[in-house]
């Protein structure tokens, strides 16, 4: 089971790093690095605030992946109990 998170981010941001092969290397890179160095804050605090259960899946499964087309990362946790502690479970 994933669930995706999308930022709500102002359009013209999204279209500057959706396809950073428009811009010459060095400027890509410096995109793909300023959002890589935002998606490691995002993952640290989302580890941070985890609860520390007694077997720490929950905060070891969460993990971030970088695109390698376009720049930007996803934030995901793998554990499966992940959706419950994010949403309930309505008892």
């Amino acid at each position: 089971m994933s669930f995706k998170i999308y930022a709500d981010i102002d359009h013209a941001v999204y279209k500057a790093t959706a396809d950073i092969s428009k811009y010459s290397a060095e400027t890509g890179q410096k995109i793909r690095a300023a959002v890589e160095h935002g998606c490691e804050a995002i993952k640290s605090d989302a580890i941070r605030a985890a609860p520390g259960g007694p077997t720490g899946n929950l905060k070891a499964g969460i993990t971030m992946d970088m695109s390698m087309r376009g720049a930007y990362g996803v934030i995901k946790s793998t554990a499966q109990h992940s959706h419950l502690v994010e949403f309930g479970t309505g008892v």
